[in-house]
């Protein structure tokens, strides 16, 4: 699998998650957000 591949599956592993605890949050707006945390630099724990 490429990089590219597992960054997308754990992308979207993410977006699932979020979904269940923000259920009623509408598609464009949950899309704002997910832009907006990959546009803060990652901090490495």
């Amino acid at each position: 699998m490429s990089i590219k591949e597992e960054t997308y599956l754990k992308f979207v592993s993410a977006a699932e998650e979020a979904r269940k605890i923000f259920p009623d949050m509408s598609n464009s707006r949950f899309l704002e957000l997910l832009l907006e945390v990959r546009k803060k630099p990652r901090s490495t724990k």
